[in-house]
């Protein structure tokens, strides 16, 4: 069956993913890691806010005198970033073959991750909400993804490629530098690799992907969409469970 992307993008928000932030160590080190878990906080009190917002939306007017409630969730509405056509035309490609493709939509840096369900289960948004872990049952491959403010790290995406292509346990068989992103595939710890990075509306997203050679005819074709698919975006940020 295939869906549009904006019809069902569902979001997984379970227990922290311990693993997630080892892995994040290992692909940003100690210092951006640390920054990993900035803001452990802020989804609840965003929470908060929405609800706040709803309910002086629901009564402000007539059951408690406010004014504009109604009016001012409207003009918030109509102000919200709009996705591109040409990104939601490239997100539906994947996204909508749902048969094949899970897409976890990050809400607070505003990203989207698809990973091929048929191999890889989500294992639960991290307490700091950036990012999440997706494991496979026997263990043979592992996906991560994780998101923090450019800004924080002041990083360009030169340095964050060299920096990759420098890694000494990494044998990089493929690299590539775009404007606002790079690629790296190859080897590590006796598995294949794929990494690709994104600088976007002072957000810096990576995800990595890590596999036994035995899947390499099950996940080489997954890849490409899987990179393709790999978005930021404010409108992200706004959008919830696909509504």
């Amino acid at each position: 069956m295939r869906t549009g992307f904006k019809e069902k993008h569902p979001l997984v928000t379970a227990a922290a993913a311990t693993r997630l932030l080892a892995v994040g160590r290992f692909w940003t080190g100690p210092r951006e890691a640390g920054h990993f878990r900035v803001g452990l906080r802020l989804g609840r009190w965003a929470a908060c806010l929405c609800a706040a917002i709803l309910f002086v939306a629901g009564f402000g007017p007539s059951g408690l005198g406010l004014p504009g409630g109604g009016q001012a969730l409207a003009a918030s509405s109509a102000s919200a970033p709009k996705l591109p056509a040409e990104v939601e035309r490239t997100l539906d490609a994947v996204c909508g073959r749902t048969q094949v493709y899970g897409c976890y939509t990050n809400h607070k840096y505003g990203y989207v991750m698809a990973y091929p369900k048929q191999y890889l289960t989500p294992q639960g948004e991290a307490d700091d909400g950036g990012g999440q872990a997706f494991t496979a049952r026997d263990s043979r491959a592992e996906l991560a993804v994780w998101a923090t403010y450019n800004s924080v790290l002041g990083e360009s995406i030169q340095q964050l490629f060299a920096a990759g292509c420098a890694n000494p346990e990494l044998n990089v068989t493929y690299k590539h530098l775009g404007r606002n992103f790079f690629v790296l595939s190859g080897f590590q710890a006796g598995r294949i690799f794929y990494r690709k990075t994104v600088i976007d509306n002072d957000v810096q997203a990576s995800f990595v992907l890590s596999y036994d050679p035995s899947l390499k005819e099950a996940f080489n074709p997954l890849v490409g969409d899987m990179a393709k698919a790999f978005t930021i975006h404010p409108a992200f940020a706004w959008q919830f469970d696909g509504k």
